[in-house]
């Protein structure tokens, strides 16, 4: 697997799931207005940037199929095919959540038909990081085929998607200064609350997984000989995503709304260590036959 290939397929399970995720706690506070104000309006109208992430990391995904003809496969491939399962699902949530976002930008849609439709685009925002979970779960490729792999990424997206929410709504209240908040600090207690319990989780799953590793051999030795330097990158994801939490809670320490600059390098941190823990990930690539 190349390296241009790894680059642009961490990019999409990185980018993609904190997206999805972000993009489900922004329709929970959004559906929890009950009534029609500036702050629900202007949040609909900010559900385009997790939209937009989840879009750059499909983009990202698609260079590595080579030539635009290959897409064609990929498509002809939906319903036996898991690659094409996950291409599917990424359109779905793209297409649904981009369609709620033009009519709520043009204010045609009812607020019951409204909650509707967001909680569709949230059914298939859990199926896009779901098809993406189990995508690599492949039984010719043991190191792979493991289930800390999908539950790893389950808890990455649950680390990075809040942190990705609480920036934009820091970004947000910037508007609002003198106003409605735009959600209540509970809200925001419980997206750090969500984004640490999960880092703890994911820094479990990877420790176990890289004991997993040294039980794995192939011809020419163990698994983890593939990646020697996996316990440094646990460290690093540790690290980053620990300095991210800590941002994070500075950020809304006696305060009501998050500081913008310390919700923006909580996002940075938490997916600079996303995409540290899945370098490893696409170098332990070891089928049965080697």
């Amino acid at each position: 697997m190349g390296t241009d290939f790894r680059i642009a397929l961490m990019l999409f399970t990185v980018l993609a799931p904190a997206g999805a995720i972000a993009f489900v706690l922004m329709s929970v506070r959004i559906m929890s207005i009950v009534q029609r104000t500036p702050i629900r309006e202007r949040m609909e109208r900010c559900l385009v940037l997790p939209i937009g992430l989840c879009l750059v990391g499909l983009i990202s995904s698609a260079t590595h199929l080579g030539t635009p003809d290959n897409a064609l496969y990929v498509l002809a491939g939906i319903g036996r095919s898991p690659l094409s399962e996950e291409v599917l699902a990424a359109v779905v949530f793209i297409a649904i959540s981009w369609l709620y976002w033009l009519v709520a930008f043009v204010r045609q849609i009812p607020l019951h038909v409204s909650r509707v439709f967001l909680a569709l685009a949230c059914v298939a925002a859990f199926w896009l990081v779901y098809r993406i979970s189990t995508v690599y779960s492949i039984p010719t490729i043991p190191t792979w085929n493991s289930p800390f792999i999908p539950l790893e990424l389950w808890s990455v997206a649950l680390t990075s998607g809040p942190m990705v929410c609480l920036a934009i709504f820091a970004w947000m209240q910037r508007s609002f200064r003198d106003g409605e908040a735009v959600a209540p600090r509970a809200f925001y207690g419980f997206l750090v609350g969500v984004s640490f319990l999960a880092l703890v989780v994911s820094v479990g799953l990877a420790l176990l997984q890289n004991q997993e590793l040294g039980v794995l051999s192939g011809s020419y030795g163990l698994a983890s000989d593939l990646f020697p330097f996996y316990g440094a990158s646990i460290f690093a994801f540790a690290a980053l995503g620990a300095l991210g939490e800590v941002a994070a809670v500075l950020s809304i320490r006696k305060r009501n709304c998050p500081r913008p600059l310390g919700a923006a390098t909580a996002v940075l941190l938490v997916i600079a260590a996303a995409i540290v823990i899945r370098v490893p990930f696409y170098t332990m690539h070891m089928t049965i036959g080697y």
